[in-house]
């Protein structure tokens, strides 16, 4: 199987596009699948943050830079089927470093195109989180890397108008490029909230091109509000390998199962 790499993306922050990134991959990990979730956001670094991992120094620079094995600088098996690499203030320095060279937007692709478990075998997803500005220099460079996308919404106008932008600078890549939209995340939702219902129906309607009527979002899943996204960053795992969780954090992780399971059908 060849590895399927998904970035995570919306133009705005706090969607929970890192919610998404952890808990999709803690999914897919559960149900046997090799994972690397990956984290190219260097100002929130919130999927490192979610598993408390340090971030790498200065000594990312040259590796990345030379086109050298990340392998190092990956922590293994955060759960079972589980590795991250972590974020780094750092990114920021070698995207001013890269920003006007030829090409500067594969390096990331070459980043993680060789990269494998800890016992040499090819991963089966790499999950990438991305940072929410669509003209960040890692936004654009995860569209390269990676040969899928998920798009994370929440139930608000200020959300919808930023997946709209995120969603321009995709169409703009894929005139050029084979990068298939997989589906939309409507998260944060509420059953019994006009706007959640508002939202997800905007997203399973977006047409993406007028002439053939085809849908944005070819799926359109949802994953229910609960306190226990909030909480989750504390237990330093998904909250689909926590236990005790109330019926609304079981809900959400049901969520992601659905998600893991449509993906690899």
């Amino acid at each position: 199987m060849q590895t399927r790499k998904i970035s995570i993306k919306n133009s705005k922050g706090g969607v929970g596009k890192t919610v998404v990134a952890v808990n999709l991959a803690g999914a897919l990990a559960l149900a046997g699948h090799r994972v690397l979730a990956v984290d190219v956001d260097p100002g929130s670094r919130s999927l490192t943050d979610w598993f408390a991992l340090p971030e790498p120094g200065h000594e990312l620079i040259d590796p990345f830079l030379n086109g050298d094995d990340l392998s190092p600088f990956i922590a293994r098996d955060v759960v079972p089927n589980l590795d991250i690499l972590p974020s780094s203030q750092y990114l920021d320095d070698i995207a001013n470093r890269l920003m006007g060279q030829a090409g500067a937007e594969a390096e990331l692709k070459y980043a993680l195109r060789d990269l494998k478990t800890a016992d040499g075998q090819p991963f089966d997803y790499m999950i990438v989180d991305t940072p929410p500005t669509s003209t960040n220099f890692f936004f654009r460079s995860a569209m390269v890397a990676t040969n899928e996308c998920i798009i994370v919404v929440e139930p608000s106008i200020s959300s919808i108008k930023a997946t709209k932008a995120a969603l321009a600078m995709i169409r703009r890549y894929q005139r050029n490029n084979e990068y298939p939209m997989i589906g939309a995340v409507c998260n944060k939702f509420r059953r019994t909230q006009t706007l959640s219902q508002e939202a997800a129906e905007f997203l399973r309607s977006m047409i993406w091109d007028q002439e053939t009527e085809a849908r944005a979002f070819p799926r359109v899943w949802t994953v229910p509000s609960s306190t226990s996204v909030e909480r989750g960053p504390s237990a330093k795992v998904p909250l689909t390998h926590q236990r005790g969780l109330p019926d609304t954090g079981r809900s959400v992780v049901t969520s992601f199962k659905t998600i893991a399971r449509d993906l690899t059908r």
